[in-house]
């Protein structure tokens, strides 16, 4: 059986994990303040989470000149006289030329624990890095149970997360295999080679979405 994870096992709705300060200069509070008050303006998952996240603390709304959006990548304006910049890191390092060599031991950690990851910039220097997860369904670990207890055996799940080292998940799926790539192409690739190898393999309706990224 094939199940989707991004909202069939878990909610589709991410959650701030980890703000990392990569500047003397500021705070965690004062980056999820920052990113919050410019991505107010926007839709995109990550940006909201972040939102979410400072109305909660009821952090407070940090004033900022025009908000321009790069689609596909992130966004920038200007905060008391300094070019603030969040979005993915090929945005930020490959377009921008803002490296973040020094917390590449960070990023590669928050990446292997499957976490979505929003760069920021302040000019041309590193600010903060922010890991966000989605929420896992509480029936999630149950209901897989319970089909293992029926004997279903072969559990597969298909996930848009990449890990440095693929390898199934231990927690709360138990040893259900992962299929995991950000290409739609690639994930049915492996679905293909995977159903090849089972007489019949049922899937959730979701199973082939593309989780925000």
């Amino acid at each position: 059986m094939v199940f989707d994870k991004t909202g069939t096992l878990t909610h589709n709705t991410l959650e701030v994990t980890d703000i990392r300060p990569l500047a003397p200069e500021i705070d965690e509070e004062r980056a999820a303040a920052m990113i919050a008050s410019l991505g107010e303006h926007t839709s995109h998952p990550i940006a909201r989470a972040v939102v979410r996240l400072a109305e909660q603390r009821r952090l407070a709304h940090i004033p900022h000149e025009e908000v321009n959006f790069i689609v596909g990548h992130g966004v920038q304006a200007n905060v008391e006289g300094r070019s603030i910049r969040f979005g993915s890191r090929h945005f930020l390092e490959d377009d921008e030329h803002i490296s973040f060599a020094a917390a590449r031991e960070l990023v590669n950690q928050f990446r292997a624990e499957g976490k979505s990851l929003l760069y920021v910039a302040a000019d041309d220097r590193p600010l903060a890095v922010v890991a966000l997860r989605d929420r896992l369904r509480a029936e999630s670990a149950a209901t897989l149970a319970r089909l293992r207890a029926l004997g279903v055996k072969r559990l597969v799940m298909i996930t848009a997360t990449i890990r440095r080292r693929p390898k199934p998940l231990e927690r709360p799926w138990g040893s259900t295999r992962s299929i995991m790539s950000s290409s739609r192409k690639t994930r049915r690739a492996s679905l293909r080679r995977s159903n090849s190898r089972v007489a019949r393999s049922p899937m959730s309706a979701t199973a082939l979405t593309t989780a925000p990224r």
